[in-house]
């Protein structure tokens, strides 16, 4: 704990919760502005939701904290396919299917490439330049206009326009809030634990409350595919773009340093996170297909998944610092 003038304290829980708070108001402006109050534009609510782990993610680079980058990047990734997925479909289990479900099952080749690509416990800039084609393949993907429409979702109305002047607000207080969460996680990180961990099991589900609290509203309107295909973008944002920045980065500074070398894939990322998104990925295609859809006991079956994950993250981190 850390001592401020006048006696009181002032400790690094206090820098993650106000950090929090603060990234908690921008993003549910920035929902609210790009993904629209009923979710009616999917990509933009995914944008929206990553606002705030693009945010911590640059900050932990610029702290020189770039394991806790990658361990939010797959933290997160994880708590936005189990967590939130599974607390939306309780809500409102899925029963529309819309064109954009194309995007679905995509995590899945994503997963399985960093699982291969992870043998060697380290991130190459060639693994990063893959990514980012796979992708702008999949940005393609959502994109194109199918020939003939398919989707059994109601028909959208005419959007009204929405103001983005907030976005500026929105912007500059999720970078505020992005600089003390990765101070206050480090400044947490104590003998027993890691900012790895931190950004696992504290940070992670913390960025994603504005998303589960948008997402279970959106939900209860009817939409909840809608909630599935931007929980998935967001996904896809994080491994096939946020990730290769970052081992970008860290290649450029090795070059910077004359040291160029590879990024480390910590292992624990690489065992846990990768084989998890290797199992919602799998889960997905049967959904994406038509042939099995989310109801209440899958959702319950994706949060005790999360609450899994969350115990073997801790164990295997606590484990491997004894």
């Amino acid at each position: 704990m850390y001592e401020v003038q006048g006696g009181g304290r002032f400790g690094p829980e206090m820098l993650l919760i106000g950090g929090g708070v603060m990234q908690y108001v921008a993003t549910r402006i920035s929902v609210t502005v790009l993904g629209r109050p009923d979710g009616a534009s999917p990509g933009g609510l995914a944008l929206g939701q990553w606002l705030p782990i693009l945010a911590t993610t640059l900050a932990a680079l610029a702290l020189r904290q770039p394991m806790m980058a990658v361990a939010l990047i797959f933290g997160s990734s994880v708590a936005s396919l189990s967590l939130v997925l599974g607390m939306t479909t309780y809500v409102n289990p899925v029963r529309h299917l819309p064109s954009e479900r194309r995007i679905w099952p995509l995590v899945l080749p994503v997963a399985l490439f960093l699982l291969v690509a992870g043998f060697k416990g380290h991130l190459y800039w060639y693994h990063a330049v893959m990514l980012l084609v796979m992708g702008g393949t999949y940005l393609a993907l959502w994109l194109e206009k199918p020939v003939t429409e398919t989707d059994s979702a109601p028909k959208r109305d005419a959007l009204t326009p929405v103001s983005r002047r907030p976005l500026v607000f929105a912007i500059l207080l999720v970078g505020l809030g992005a600089g003390l969460s990765v101070e206050g996680a480090s400044r947490s990180a104590a003998r027993t634990l890691s900012p790895e961990l931190i950004a696992s099991t504290i940070l992670s589900p913390l960025l994603l409350l504005p998303a589960l609290g948008a997402g279970t509203l959106i939900a209860q309107q009817d939409h909840s595919e809608r909630v599935v295909t931007s929980l998935c973008g967001l996904a896809l944002l994080n491994l096939c773009l946020l990730l290769p920045i970052v081992i970008l980065v860290e290649f450029a500074i090795g070059i910077k340093n004359a040291n160029p070398k590879p990024m480390a894939f910590p292992l624990i990322t690489w065992r846990l996170d990768t084989l998890i998104l290797l199992v919602l990925g799998f889960a997905m295609v049967p959904l994406a297909l038509g042939r099995w859809f989310y109801g209440r006991a899958e959702a319950v079956v994706l949060v005790v998944l999360y609450a899994a994950y969350l115990v073997a993250e801790t164990a295997l981190s606590v484990g491997l610092l004894r």
